[in-house]
């Protein structure tokens, strides 16, 4: 609502459900990596492809290390198949996503 006043007199403005408020909604985790398969040393560069603005990430590379960089990079030293964990956070919480067996890498 809104009044306005002035010498003359005064007028009010009333509008219905002009604002709406909703509640944060967690962000969706997603990601991609490039490249998929090679040979060791193997340096994979991802992406994150999330929703819902999120502000924090952490990585788990599959291969006892991790990562809490929005966009990070990812050498792989040793052969074998490896799994990726993303978990994105906001401020209404967290979800994350594992791709199984996502990265490849073989002997040199």
């Amino acid at each position: 609502m809104l009044t306005a006043s002035n010498a003359a007199g005064n007028d009010t403005k009333t509008k219905e459900n002009y604002i709406k408020v909703t509640a944060a909604q967690k962000p969706i985790a997603n990601f991609w990596g490039s490249p998929r398969t090679g040979t060791a040393p193997l340096t994979v560069y991802f992406k994150d492809r999330s929703s819902g603005s999120p502000t924090a990430w952490n990585w788990n590379f599959g291969d006892g290390t991790s990562s809490t960089l929005q966009n990070p990079k990812h050498t792989y030293s040793a052969a074998g198949s490896y799994t990726i964990k993303l978990t994105v956070t906001n401020a209404a919480g967290s979800t994350s996503v594992t791709k199984y067996k996502y990265i490849v890498v073989s002997k040199a």
